[in-house]
């Protein structure tokens, strides 16, 4: 960090401003892992220069590089509203999601698709240092969003405080029991029945038995949900607890009744 601040200290004051001129050719490599070595990368790649100093002989990711072990991750960028982001046109909708089951997720370095995805972005939650959004995604937050919106989810960032709405929905994105209700339609018909997948994964070292699904593994389960004939706008939950867990996971979607 010494390259990019020049530190100021004088009598009752401090001062660290930023050096703009080595900050400016960096700004495009931001979100680069970079892994320094003095060997030539036919004969070592970066994730081996460093594996040896993992005790635990963990997996380690090789960005876009060839696979080393063949339990090593596959690090993924799935921005499916890259399109839409460059262009100012909507190329993506929530709804199509609902017709993707990873099947298509292959690389030059994984061309079967048969190694764990590494996903080292979450969300495309991007700013400036300034809070201002970046060349991603300018035209991306405000088309989806509203004018001047960011990815900026902090209601205090000095206190790392975020704001409650975001907090609430992550929150149960992370937790060790994950549902997803694959449903992305805008509206339901009222007084139908409407079949809903229920998609769930387990990140705990035991098994989650109430739904048959074991320790580390995932489930897929399709329900049949009976639409009510009343109209407006409604809240469908899928939720799932644990024996003995403190608290329900739920995914939750908005829909319209009546549609």
């Amino acid at each position: 960090m010494a390259k990019h601040v020049e530190v100021k200290i004088g009598d009752g004051r401090f001062g660290d401003p930023r050096r703009a001129e080595p900050i400016e050719p960096e700004k495009p490599l931001d979100g680069i892992d970079v892994i320094r070595t003095s060997e030539p990368p036919e004969r070592l790649s970066a994730a081996d220069a460093v594996r040896g100093l993992d005790l635990s002989n963990r997996p380690w990711g090789n960005s876009y590089n060839q696979l080393v072990r063949a339990d090593d991750p596959v690090e993924d960028h799935p921005y499916l509203y890259h399109g839409t982001a460059s262009t100012g046109e909507v190329r993506f909708r929530m709804s199509d999601l609902e017709k993707m089951d990873g099947s298509n997720l292959s690389g030059p370095n994984d061309p079967k698709g048969k190694h764990v995805r590494l996903i080292n972005e979450y969300g495309w939650l991007r700013v400036n240092r300034d809070g201002s959004p970046t060349l991603l995604t300018e035209k991306l937050y405000p088309m989806l969003l509203g004018p001047e919106s960011t990815a900026d989810h902090f209601e205090d960032v000095r206190s790392l405080k975020l704001r409650p709405e975001f907090e609430d929905y992550m929150g149960e994105a992370f937790k060790p029991l994950g549902v997803y209700a694959n449903f992305f339609q805008p509206g339901l018909k009222g007084g139908a029945a409407r079949e809903l997948e229920v998609m769930m994964v387990n990140d705990e070292g035991k098994a989650a038995s109430r739904f048959e699904i074991g320790a580390l593994g995932a489930g897929t389960y399709k329900l049949t949900l009976n639409v009510p004939k009343e109209k407006g706008e409604c809240i469908l939950k899928a939720t799932a607890k644990t024996e003995g867990g403190r608290e329900a996971t739920v995914s939750r979607r908005w829909v319209r009744l009546g549609e």
